[in-house]
């Protein structure tokens, strides 16, 4: 699967480097992808929906990070 990376100047950073609270905690762009290949709710929630790819890839850069 080829992934288009989100652009870092879609996310808005306070003082300290961190998310800000007042923006959502997804990128519009993230998002946008999401609901552009959405067609039904297995495609979210199913055995291989996005949300299951998405949680693997962020545990997958935490790990990586660590090391």
């Amino acid at each position: 699967m080829k992934r288009n990376p989100v652009p870092t100047d879609a996310i808005s950073t306070n003082n300290n480097g961190q998310a800000s609270l007042d923006t959502p905690p997804f990128p519009q762009a993230l998002l946008d992808h999401v609901i552009a290949h959405y067609k039904k709710p297995s495609d979210l929630i199913g055995e291989n929906g996005m949300l299951k790819q998405l949680t693997k890839a962020v545990f997958e850069a935490a790990l990586k990070a660590e090391m």
